[in-house]
């Protein structure tokens, strides 16, 4: 009897299918969907996808009732631009779908043709239906995957959905009458995101206080949000995003959270106070900007220890970054155009930036770089790879009251340094401790007197540009260092002379140029200065050229060289020879000039050659700090050293005892 049973059951289910289509149908017109009753009577369950009306429009179609005999729909159901159907009556024996679009069906008033729909697996989306007034008909609907409501401009309320305990994700946008989430009473978890954008006349998110789980909120553009009421009972959050909420004055309605370990948004909030209410969260990155009113973060700080970024922009009523105590390890920090802002405490724990950049800029109000005593190390290198010079590591910019870069006296080593447009700040003091700097950018400081605050220890770097600083007479603060791959002194109104730079050993290329007050180039390093490549022009003032270590490098260059557009004796390479006193140059030419070193910056293997011939004799390779890292005497044109095993920094190279360079291990 059982195997009889079981056998007429499995033929009536067969039958039911093999009764309907085989593939996905298109019923475009009101004859097609009359056709489907006759040439289908018997199809209940239907297994493909289900497409009613087309996008082009299909105004004829006005009833659905020949469709009355489907029970389930296996695969998407569409109805769309069916501009003149009033209503879903003719689907009433429907109990599951897999997914439901209703799309612009400018007539349709609600859903009261699927009283009997009990579940539906993945999306229900109301799109552009713009007489729909609510969800009435959904009344035995107890499982739904995914809502979607977007551009139903007459739609007020949820009513219809009770029943619903979970969604995957809640998307509601232009719909411009929904004032609350009422008719969601029984939801209790969102397991992906809850978004509402540009809703405006949404006030609350009244409805689900029974909502204890949200992966992601989105609340974007609602301009009459006054409250997060109906969040009371939320305790674990991933993500928030609030995005232009006008009116959103606070968030005390999240008080209850117990976890939050995504990304925090909160920008163009312009009534938002503060964010109290997420006081011991552990988001991993945090963007803030643009809330015109917002005066402090939290009160009790954020618990992450490595976050991946944090933004706080262009809020300019914010007096403190108390908040981010917490905070070790961070892959990016931007403070920019926090107009209150008067020190940085609040990051007095951070010790690393090891990924992207510090950016301190434009903060009108912001007197000292204090809360950033513990940073001892930031730099910029993509995943697996070396450091990238052409990116300052360190941006401290636009700051027109700071006086000081005190706060970084515990930084030892970065790749690079910008400071520009710092219009209080003096001098580089608060630079005292880095031991190895790369690159560094002084540009457009209205009161730089002088460079003083540079280790004295750091006797070399890759990179220094001294650019636009009208009261800069002279290089003083300069004197320990021995060497530049590059150094560029352009743009300053009042420098006179280049004392500071007596010390140079070696200068790659040098660059001197619209310094409007400079006479004279005394201060340049000495007779045992090597120069190989200089571009000295545009200072209208310049005559005196004739220093030890221009002449040695005219010199050894028996070629021309950038000069010009200077005043006479600094014109060109014979009329600075003159003034050296050198007569036959041939007679005069150094060794120094024969050697070639390659690549630079070096990642592995470094070579060191000569040219027609000359022998590599001895070499020796000093670090940073002066110290002899490498001695040898090969006694050949070419050599190669290994020198992944060294540090990343900058070294210097003495060959034969007569010529210096320098490379930088990447």
């Amino acid at each position: 009897m059982k195997t009889i049973f079981c056998l007429l059951f499995c033929l009536t289910s067969v039958s039911l299918f093999t009764q309907c289509p085989e593939t996905d149908i298109y019923l475009e017109t009101q004859g097609a969907i009359d056709s489907f009753e006759i040439n289908y009577p018997n199809c209940q369950q239907f297994p493909g996808a289900l497409t009613i009306g087309k996008d082009e429009g299909a105004p004829d179609i006005i009833d659905l009732s020949p469709l009355q005999n489907l029970t389930s729909i296996g695969s998407h159901f569409y109805i769309e631009s069916c501009t003149n159907l009033e209503s879903l009556a003719g689907l009433e024996q429907l109990t599951h779908l897999y997914s439901l679009y209703l799309f612009n069906n400018s007539r349709l008033k609600n859903l009261s043709g699927l009283s009997s729909l009990s579940s539906i697996a993945n999306n229900l989306s109301l799109i552009e239906n713009d007489s729909l007034q609510n969800l009435s008909g959904l009344d035995d609907l107890s499982f739904l995957g995914t809502l979607f409501v977007s551009f139903c401009p007459v739609i007020s309320d949820l009513e219809g959905l009770e029943q619903i305990s979970q969604l995957n994700f809640l998307t509601i946008g232009g719909s411009p009458r929904i004032k609350n989430l009422s008719g969601l009473t029984s939801l209790t978890t969102v397991h992906e995101w809850l978004n509402l954008g540009s809703n405006d006349s949404l006030q609350n998110l009244s409805g689900p206080e029974n909502l204890i789980e949200v992966s992601t909120l989105y609340l974007t553009h609602n301009p009459q949000l006054l409250s997060l009421d109906g969040m009371q009972n939320v305790t674990q959050l991933n993500t928030l995003n609030l995005v232009n909420n006008s009116r959103l004055k606070n968030l005390e309605e999240l008080s209850s959270l117990t976890s939050a370990d995504g990304w925090l948004t909160i920008t163009d909030n312009d009534s938002l106070e503060n964010i109290n209410s997420l006081s011991g969260m552990s988001f991993l990155s945090t963007i803030i900007e643009r809330n015109n009113r917002l005066e402090y973060l939290t009160e009790e700080p954020f618990t992450a220890e490595e976050v991946g970024g944090v933004f706080i922009n262009d809020n300019p009523k914010l007096a403190s970054l108390s908040g981010f105590e917490n905070m070790k390890w961070t892959q990016i920090v931007e403070i920019i155009n926090n107009d209150e802002l008067t020190d940085l405490n609040g990051l007095n724990n951070l010790e690393q930036i090891w990924f992207y950049a510090l950016l301190i800029d434009d903060n009108d109000g912001l007197l000292s770089l204090n809360g950033l005593e513990n940073l001892k190390e930031c730099s910029y290198a993509p995943e697996g790879g070396p450091p990238l010079f052409s990116h300052p590591d360190i941006i401290i910019s636009n700051n027109d009251q700071l006086q000081s870069l005190a706060g970084l006296g515990a930084l030892i080593s970065h790749y690079s340094l910008k400071v520009s447009n710092n219009d209080a700040l003096p001098n580089l003091t608060g630079l005292e401790n880095q031991l190895q700097l790369n690159i560094l950018q002084v540009r457009n400081n209205d009161s730089l007197m002088d460079l003083t605050g540079l280790n004295p220890s750091m006797p070399s770097m890759y990179s220094l540009s001294i650019v636009s600083n009208p009261l800069l007479q002279n290089m003083h603060g300069l004197e320990n260092f021995v060497g530049f791959s590059e150094l560029y002194i352009s743009h300053n109104d009042a420098l006179v002379n280049l004392t500071g730079l007596d010390s140079i050993k070696n200068i790659q290329y040098l660059s001197i140029a619209h310094n409007d007050t400079l006479t004279t180039l005394q201060g340049l390093g000495s007779e045992e200065t090597y120069l190989d490549d200089i571009a000295i022009h545009s200072n209208f003032q310049l005559s005196e050229c004739e220093v030890a270590s221009i002449c040695r490098m005219l010199i050894e260059h028996p070629f021309e060289v950038g000069m010009l557009n200077n005043t006479t004796g600094c014109n060109t390479r014979d009329e600075v020879l003159e003034a050296c006193g050198i007569d036959d140059v041939e007679e005069t030419l150094l060794i120094s000039n024969s050697f070639k070193i390659n690549p630079n910056p070096v990642f592995d293997q470094i070579t060191i050659s000569g040219n027609n011939n000359i022998l590599v004799e001895d070499i020796r390779i000093f670090d940073a700090l002066g110290q002899l890292i490498l001695q040898d005497n090969p006694q050949k044109n070419k050599v190669q050293y290994t020198v992944d095993h060294l540090p990343k920094g900058f070294y210097t190279i003495l060959i034969n005892g007569l010529y210096i360079n320098t490379f930088v291990k990447s």
